[in-house]
């Protein structure tokens, strides 16, 4: 009994206290994003192809504080993977605070 009662003290000293944590932490009122906060959130996309010299989707991802992750893949309708690569590494130069990549194992 004296064991189980012990088991008991401590589970609500431990308890208790990380619950009223967890209420407290929900509990400060909605933090959501709206549209108005769009321009000055920073976003990433972790999963673009930037397949092409046209800088226009990179500058649309600055314009609206996107970071960008290309993936060069060996896939038919994309352009071969050196080529992905070259393209990437001119992203990579010409932006270098917008984009990184990854690329597969040629």
């Amino acid at each position: 009994m004296r064991n189980k009662l012990f088991r008991f003290k401590w589970m609500a000293g431990f308890l208790i206290p990380v619950l009223m944590m967890l209420l407290i932490g929900c509990s400060t009122g909605p933090q959501h994003y709206t549209m108005a906060d769009f321009a000055t959130v920073q976003k990433i996309d972790a999963h673009v192809h930037v397949n092409s010299v046209d800088p226009a989707f990179i500058d649309q991802a600055k314009a609206d504080n996107f970071r960008l992750l290309t993936i060069n893949t060996d896939y038919s309708d994309y352009p071969p993977v050196r080529k992905q690569q070259e393209i990437a590494m001119a992203d990579l130069k010409a932006y270098p605070d917008r984009i990184a990549y990854s690329s597969t194992f040629l």
